[in-house]
């Protein structure tokens, strides 16, 4: 369950948002928000993660879902050329390294 209130935006038959608040900063699943630093994209919300890909400071993500200190995103454009164009643009990465979610 994430930490913080749970406050539910938007509930439909096809779509749901729901924000999680926590401090100052707001996680929105569906909202996008930009990386503070160059990340590592992992497999599962934990630092024993693989490691799939990564985001470059900068980059602007979609927040998938939330997971205790963790959001699973999706990169929807990089900040800079990938490194290795064959990882992976979706997997989890730790809030502490998102801006405010807009």
């Amino acid at each position: 369950m994430p930490q913080g209130k749970c406050i539910v935006i938007h509930a439909s038959d096809d779509d749901f948002f729901a924000a999680y608040q926590s401090g100052y900063i707001r996680f929105v699943t569906g909202y996008q928000g930009t990386t503070l630093t160059d990340v590592n994209l992992r497999s599962d919300a934990s630092l024993s993660g693989t490691i799939v890909g990564m985001a470059e400071r900068g980059s602007r993500v979609r927040i998938l879902s939330t997971k205790n200190n963790a959001c699973e995103v999706v990169v929807l454009q990089h900040s800079r050329t990938k490194s290795d164009p064959d990882s992976l643009d979706r997997g989890w990465i730790n809030r502490k390294y998102l801006d405010s979610v807009q």
